[in-house]
Order: C-alpha cells, then structure tokens, then sequence
C-alpha cells in the first residue's frame, strides 16, 4: 500500500478524529474511503460527460429546446 502525506486543516483533523474513534477505524481507514468514493464518482462524472459530448456531437442525434418539450 502506498503512502501518501497531506495537510489538512485543524477542524478537518478533529472531526476526522471524533469519526474515527465513533466508528472505531483509523483515520487512515476513513481517510481511504473518502479518497476512494471521491475517485469513483469523479471518474462516473467525467464517464457521464464522453457520453454527454459523444451525443451532441453525433449528427444523427435530435435534441429539443424546452419549449418543444
């Protein structure tokens, strides 16, 4: 497993500590999690938006304005 350093700020720090010792995991488990669900959705996001532009861009493709909906 990696590791990784980063700063954070002191209020971050202390909510991440009263989590961690809430749900009995370390900080570092927490931590990965966050990092790990952040990833996924920034990857679906950027999947969501090749589709979006792959559709707009094909010229068979019809779109409507709101007030033909």
């Amino acid at each position: 497993m990696a590791i990784i350093n980063a700063r954070i700020s002191e209020d971050l720090d202390k909510s991440l500590t009263m989590l961690a010792e809430a749900l009995e995991r370390s900080k570092s488990y927490i931590i990965n999690k966050a990092v790990e669900q952040y990833i996924m959705e920034q990857l679906e996001d950027m999947e969501d938006a090749e589709a979006a532009l792959k559709s707009m861009n094909d010229p068979h493709q019809k779109f409507y304005t709101p007030e033909e909906v």
